[in-house]
C-alpha cells in the first residue's frame, strides 16, 4: 500500500484544507489535459486521485489503520529469548555432578563419595 501522505506531501495530522490543496495543485500539475500524451503525469495524476479518496474524511480513519498495520507487519522481529536458566548446587554437588561429566568417577567410587559427602559410612 502506497502511502497518500507521501504522495500528496503533506504531514500525517494535515487537515482536510491542507489534504485538498495539496491534491488540487497535484491534479492541476499532472492533469492529462495538460500532459496529453505523457503516461508518467497521467499515473501521477491518478495516483493523487487515489491518495484523496483515500484521506477523505470518511475514509481516512481507515487509511490511517491499514498504513499503521503495514508498517507493523513490515518490522523484523525477533521473539525474546528464555532468561538464562539458574541452578545452584553445592560445592560437592557440582563437584560430583562435573567429575561424572568427565567420565572419572565409575559407579562404586561414585557411591563411596556419595557416602563421604552425605556422612554414610557405607
Amino acid at each position: 500500500m502506497k502511502d497518500p501522505y507521501k504522495i500528496l506531501g503533506v504531514a500525517r495530522n494535515a487537515t482536510d484544507q491542507e489534504i485538498t490543496s495539496a491534491y488540487r495543485t497535484l491534479a492541476a500539475k499532472h492533469h492529462p489535459d495538460k500532459n496529453s500524451g505523457d503516461k508518467e503525469a497521467t499515473g501521477r495524476f491518478i495516483e493523487a486521485t487515489e491518495a484523496r479518496e483515500m484521506l477523505k474524511p470518511e475514509n481516512r480513519a481507515k487509511t490511517d489503520m491499514q498504513l499503521f498495520l503495514a508498517r507493523l507487519h513490515s518490522v523484523k522481529r525477533t521473539p525474546p529469548s528464555p532468561p538464562p536458566m539458574q541452578v545452584r548446587v553445592s560445592p560437592e554437588v557440582a563437584e560430583v555432578v562435573g567429575a561424572m561429566a568427565l567420565g572419572a568417577i565409575g559407579g562404586m567410587a561414585l557411591v563411596g563419595l556419595l557416602g563421604a559427602i552425605f556422612g554414610d559410612d557405607s
